[in-house]
């Protein structure tokens, strides 16, 4: 049996992934079962909508690190009663600490064989509990050596070849030998072939429509101010900002001191409302997989790249370019370091879009074709099936004690 686990609340690329793999292994008689966090989560809502398999893993805490020894042997043992009759399990996990989760409570179950396989959604997955403290820099490294014992065994993916070399780090070898036995699966989409699009006068009206899609997170917010400031200094443009997130004070004090009425943003949007908002837009402005909901509509799409905090001072934020048309290397802008790649700026892409929307519209639904749903959740399958990963357990890394002891006064995971 497939397990997949995941163990995040908020709606993201991720989670959604994971529901779009459990729909392909009940259509194609995959034995399989989705774990997710209890309560207020929106894989547990959406698994139960769509009568999926589904176990709500069995503590409040959902990571292992932060729990008390008495919280993990009653962990262990709720997993034994669900999975010890198992021959067989392979696990396949979406972040870190769902990895760790899994190689350590599932170590203890002594008379099945389990096979851990892991995706790496987002570069900044390696960088794990780095945050807060004290040595960064020895926590990024012990998890980079989890991820070469992983990739060793041909037992982790990579969205593209930037989330390898952010991944793997020291342990990148020579370069053409790392990138050719590593494992690249990119984002699967489901595509709509009766998508209706935009005609190339519609596009080139007086007013251009942008739309952004966005959580509202450290490594994106500077991206989505990025693009309001240049909507703001734009007359021709109307921009609409979809998105949710613990920073969006940051985008309300902006509307506050600058009061733009060209800008909107909503909060509160759906996902299968999203179709809506896009196909009244011209333009999409996005990264990660909400580049492939919007360019699988017919809209072209330029890419915000990953930032920083600090970048939200920058005046005149750089991008990647434009979906179908830049670097596939950088296609889903998961990149901090922009200094050996091509940027360019936002009125740039939005200029060249404008001036020859047609070909950009068609190489961005050329570019999208290659997400089809059925092919990758099948390329990914196989990769679950394929790992060869075995570990009988692992020395958990330790939690920064700051955010150790915030998490004991709250009791989240």
């Amino acid at each position: 049996m497939i397990l997949l686990i995941n163990l995040n609340r908020y709606l993201g690329g991720g989670e959604t992934l994971l529901i779009r793999l459990a729909r392909y292994f009940k259509a194609h008689n995959t034995e399989y079962e989705i774990v997710a966090a209890d309560g207020d989560c929106w894989i547990l809502t959406e698994a139960i909508r769509q009568n999926l398999n589904i176990v709500a893993w069995p503590a409040r805490n959902v990571s292992v690190i932060y729990q008390s020894n008495a919280d993990r042997l009653k962990l262990i043992s709720e997993i034994e009663s669900l999975y010890s009759h198992h021959k067989t399990l392979r696990i396949f996990t979406f972040c870190m600490r769902d990895l760790y989760n899994s190689i350590y409570v599932f170590s203890f179950l002594s008379n099945t064989t389990i096979y851990h396989a892991h995706g790496v959604y987002h570069p900044g997955d390696v960088k794990y509990l780095s945050s807060y403290s004290a040595s960064p820099s020895k926590v990024i490294l012990y998890n980079r050596r989890l991820f070469s014992e992983l990739h060793a065994r041909r037992a982790i993916l990579f969205m593209n070849q930037t989330g390898l070399e952010e991944s793997l780090g020291e342990f990148s070898y020579v370069r053409q030998q790392l990138v050719s036995e590593s494992v690249f699966i990119p984002i699967p989409i489901e595509i709509d072939s009766n998508v209706k699009l935009k005609s190339d006068r519609d596009a080139r009206s007086s007013q251009i429509k942008i739309i952004c899609i966005s959580r509202f997170v450290d490594f994106k917010i500077s991206a989505v101010l990025g693009i309001m400031r240049y909507a703001a200094s734009s007359d021709n443009v109307k921009l609409i900002v979809i998105g949710h997130g613990i920073l969006k004070f940051i985008l309300d004090i902006w509307m506050f001191l600058r009061k733009p009425d060209n800008i909107e943003i909503l909060v509160d949007v759906l996902p299968n409302e999203l179709g809506i908002y896009i196909d009244q837009s011209d333009i999409g402005f996005a990264q990660g997989t909400s580049i492939l909901e919007i360019s699988k509509r017919g809209l072209p799409v330029i890419i915000a790249p990953y930032s920083r905090l600090r970048d939200l001072f920058k005046s005149n934020f750089q991008c990647l370019g434009i979906f179908g048309v830049t670097n596939a290397k950088y296609e889903f802008g998961d990149l901090y370091d922009m200094e050996n790649c091509e940027t360019f700026s936002i009125s740039e892409c939005v200029n060249s879009i404008t001036s020859d929307y047609e070909y950009y519209q068609s190489q961005s639904l050329t570019r999208t074709s290659i997400f089809s749903a059925d092919i990758i959740c099948e390329r990914i399958q196989n990769f679950i099936l394929g790992s060869e990963y075995r570990n009988h357990g692992i020395t958990l890394p330790k939690a920064p004690l700051l955010k150790y002891f915030v998490k004991k006064i709250i009791n989240i995971g």
